[in-house]
């Protein structure tokens, strides 16, 4: 948005001025391009990595992470990530 305010001629943005991700709806991916992440892909990334360095031990991972071990049960079935792990 800040790109398109900068190289808009007038006080209205067009959507043609738009990014393309922008107009699809694909924030993510305009978001990733950017080298920013989201929230749920940082909490994932984050559960992966601490599970990789538990040895898939969720209770050791769930103490790495600083978090209950039901919660981490609950983001690793959010991420889909039961079957690497089990």
């Amino acid at each position: 948005m800040d790109h398109a305010h900068i190289l808009s001629r007038t006080d209205e943005i067009l959507p043609s001025e738009l990014p393309d991700d922008v107009m699809t709806g694909d924030i993510e991916h305009a978001m990733q391009q950017d080298g920013f992440l989201t929230f749920k892909q940082l909490q994932k990334q984050l559960v992966v990595r601490a599970l990789q360095k538990a040895n898939g031990r969720k209770m050791a991972a769930a103490k790495l992470l600083d978090i209950d071990h039901r919660k981490l049960g609950r983001l690793v079935e959010q991420f889909e990530l039961e079957a690497a792990w089990k």
